[in-house]
Order: structure tokens, then sequence, then C-alpha cells
């Protein structure tokens, strides 16, 4: 079927012009519906091997494998074995449940209250971002980006994963 937003074939809808910028690409709602989008980050699929759920924007490491897919932890900076950071996780995971985690790129809609645009972000002692570059002398530091938006539904730049420094 054919209207002047789209066509249909094999259910899915298809735009019906070319995309705005050059470099777009074709993606998904996984609704059916496609469109032209930027690639605004890297991801890899990885298993959540917490007993809890790990929410969106959450730093955290591999500590092995669940079939193809690396199994993940939440980080913390003053511990050396949940450390380094490899994933910012970019939804909300139940535990034993796969899902997206982000490399390199933007992540939206996180709680970067307190934030400004511009502000460096670590991995904090204890887990999550800080803005305060950790000191304490089992403290390992790493730096996973920068805010682009601060506030609630907040975004940003995933630089990750950065070098670890320690103290």
């Amino acid at each position: 079927t054919l209207d002047t937003n789209h066509f249909t074939a094999s259910g899915l809808h298809y735009p019906t012009t070319d995309g705005t910028l050059a470099s777009q690409v074709l993606q998904t709602d996984a609704a059916g519906n496609l469109s032209f989008g930027n690639v605004e980050a890297t991801y890899d699929i990885i298993y959540n091997g917490e007993a809890t759920t790990l929410v969106k924007g959450t730093p955290v490491y591999i500590s092995g494998s669940n079939g193809a897919n690396p199994k993940v932890f939440r980080a913390d900076a003053s511990n050396a074995a949940k450390m380094p950071v490899t994933y910012i996780v970019s939804e909300n995971i139940n535990s034993g449940n796969t899902g997206r985690g982000i490399l390199l790129g933007n992540i939206e809609g996180i709680d970067l209250t307190g934030y400004t645009a511009g502000t460096a972000v670590y991995v904090a002692e204890g887990g999550g971002w800080t803005s305060t570059r950790p000191t304490g002398s089992n403290t390992i530091i790493q730096f996973l980006g920068l805010v682009t938006k601060e506030g609630n539904g907040g975004k940003g730049l995933v630089l990750n994963p950065g070098p670890v420094v320690l103290p």
C-alpha cells in the first residue's frame, strides 16, 4: 500500500522520502515503522548478572559471559574488582535479562539534576556518576564523559571506555 507518508510491504512501513542529512541510516522502532535517523551511539547486547534491575545510566563492568553476551555488574570506583567500566546501561535491564549497553555516544533521559552542561563525569565511589574526581587511596579513577543537557531527562556524551587512572 502507498500513502503520502510511507508505503507498506510485508508489514513494514517504509518512508517515501530520503533522510534530511547525509550519512543518515534507516532505523526501526521495533513496531514496523522505518525512518531515517542519525547514529547517536554504539551499542552492545549485555546480560544483567546482578540480582536486581540495572537502571538506565548505570556504569557497569564485565565479569564473565552468558552465552555470547558479556555478563555485567554495577561498577564501583572504590573497588578495583568492580572496575573498569565497559558500558553505560542504555535501558532498564531486569536481573537475568539482556539489554543494550552504550560503548560510545549519547545517552538521553537520565536524571542529571545538579550537573551543568559541559561537566565532566567519573565513576563514583560506591557506583554511579559523580562530577567530583574520586581521590580515595583505593579509588580507581575513570572518566565517563560529559553532560550535554542538565536536569531531569538529561543527556550525556559517553566517551567510554575511558582510561583507568590509579591515584
